[in-house]
């Protein structure tokens, strides 16, 4: 395998099967995006994005693009093919700490960084590049986010403890959830919509029924975050 010439720290790796392909990408606080070919064991292509343009990176459902989350809260979309920025999200000013596309293609959402007393969770279009919805109400810098495999909702995990699931068609945040007692720092939502696992800084994973709207598991093992 080529080695990774990563200066710093590697911040995010996100894995994506493309046709028959299984290939990753990792993005790096040296403001290099990274993209692999985990068959071949190789890298394909490097993306100098600029410095802090690519704190966290995730591949279009298509895979032909990578959108990433900036330090200056807008998130940049990336040609895999050529590895030039093709579209920018404009954003509010805060650090995007978290990035995901609608498996549908036709959003992508980000997650910021909490300044003053809240934190924002926005979603744009990808179609058109404006910002379609903005959601409130987490109180601490929103870690992860991830959407439902029929893209109509919306699930973000917060350094507030909470879990909170958004309305990606209406806008609207629809319920939170509560349990951690420290970070939320990943979230993933069950391929029937019904269930979302939450990972914490508490050592701890949860598993919620949506439609029971309560936690029906909770999973102990890790000993540290």
């Amino acid at each position: 395998m080529t080695p990774c010439a990563v200066r710093i720290e590697c911040q995010r790796i996100y894995i994506l099967r493309k046709n028959a392909l299984l290939v990753a990408v990792s993005t790096s606080l040296d403001s290099q995006i990274r993209i692999w070919d985990l068959e071949q064991l190789k890298q394909n292509k490097i993306i100098d994005a600029g410095a802090v343009q690519a704190w966290t990176a995730k591949f279009s459902p298509d895979s032909k693009h990578i959108a990433t989350g900036t330090s200056s809260g807008n998130v940049n979309q990336y040609s895999v093919e050529t590895g030039e920025k093709v579209q920018t999200f404009e954003g509010r000013g805060k650090f995007s700490m978290c990035v995901a596309y609608s498996p549908n293609g036709e959003y992508v959402a980000c997650g910021t960084e909490a300044s003053s007393d809240s934190a924002t969770v926005l979603l744009f279009d990808v179609a058109t590049g404006k910002l379609r919805s903005t959601f409130k109400g987490h109180a601490m810098t929103v870690r992860s986010i991830a959407f439902s495999d029929d893209s109509t909702k919306l699930v973000t995990g917060s350094d507030d403890k909470r879990i909170m699931i958004h309305d990606a068609v209406h806008g609207d945040t629809i319920r939170t959830l509560s349990g951690h007692s420290a970070w939320v720092l990943s979230v993933a939502v069950s391929s029937d919509g019904v269930h979302v696992a939450s990972g914490s800084s508490d050592s701890k994973v949860k598993l919620w029924d949506l439609v029971a709207d309560q936690c029906i598991d909770t999973m102990d093992g890790h000993s540290d975050q």
